[in-house]
């Protein structure tokens, strides 16, 4: 194991880490008792619903009031079922940087993670110092070749 001196994101890996784990876990939580109370009040839900389809309908649009209802409660639990997924990710995101925060040959695999965390999940400024931390450790190991030089 390399020593802290030659991991200087180790503190941006490890910060962001526990933060990316303790708010992955607090989003996860809330997402399934959304899930779950969506569940148990899909009457309230389906109201609601047919509410908005008749203020549509009273338009002069015509609308397949089951059929709206059924397809936008499938919508409503699709994206908070791909928002679990995100939760996560960032749990795993987040406990592989606490891991390996001060293991730069780790490094890589830290700013992948950080780049799916990015263009998938839709990353924001944790993933951003995340992204930070490791290429910190990554460039401590092997500085970045020029463009245009051979190794």
């Amino acid at each position: 194991m390399q020593s802290t001196s030659n991991a200087p994101g180790k503190g941006f890996l490890k910060i962001t880490g526990i933060l990316l784990v303790v708010f992955g876990i607090l989003s996860a939580l809330a997402l399934i008792a959304v899930l779950i109370l969506g569940i148990i009040n899909s009457g309230t839900i389906s109201d609601a619903i047919s509410q908005f389809v008749n203020s549509v309908s009273t338009s002069g649009l015509t609308v397949d009031t089951p059929l709206l209802q059924t397809a936008l409660i499938v919508v409503m639990y699709a994206l908070g079922c791909i928002a679990l997924i995100g939760s996560a990710f960032y749990i795993v995101m987040g406990i592989f940087g606490i891991k390996n925060c001060d293991k730069p040959e780790k490094a890589g695999v830290c700013m992948v993670l950080a780049v799916i965390g990015c263009v998938l999940v839709g990353g924001g400024l944790l993933v951003v110092l995340y992204l930070i931390g490791a290429a910190k450790n990554k460039y401590s190991v092997a500085p970045p070749v020029p463009v245009g030089q051979n190794s």
